[in-house]
């Protein structure tokens, strides 16, 4: 398809690899805190350790999981070609605007998150940023 503008694979945690594609690509990452998928064992891992589980979805790292960029027009193509190839489903979990860092919306409980800056280019506004899910 030729239409992902910045990708990285998520190992060293969800926050801390979309620092760096900010941080790379120049740009803020606006991510929709409640969109993130959190799967089963991240909420075991959370609930035996009295944590969020959003706080372990964010920190923890080795999910083999890719988080990318395209323009918000490509979505469509994007789901029919994972849907066609067998994939997982692809999640938008926020877009990219001018800035830099990554900051977050509301999680489910209602709690803002907000995370620190990085560079300060432009590689793409408006486009999303996409993870697959667990």
């Amino acid at each position: 398809l030729g239409v992902v503008t910045a990708a990285i694979d998520i190992s060293d945690g969800l926050l801390a690899d979309l620092g760096h594609l900010a941080d790379s690509s120049g740009v803020h990452l606006q991510v929709d805190a409640a969109s993130i998928p959190i799967g089963t064992p991240a909420h075991r891992f959370a609930y035996a350790l009295q944590l969020s589980p959003l706080s372990v979805a964010l920190s923890s790292g080795e999910e083999y999981e890719i988080a990318f960029t395209i323009p918000p027009e490509a979505l469509p193509a994007v789901e029919k070609a994972v849907a066609e190839s067998g994939a997982r489903p692809v999640t938008v979990i926020g877009k990219v605007t001018a800035g830099s860092g990554v900051t977050g919306g509301i999680d489910t409980k209602g709690a803002l998150y907000t995370w620190g800056n990085n560079a300060d280019r432009q590689l793409g506004a408006n486009s999303f940023v996409v993870s697959h899910t667990a």
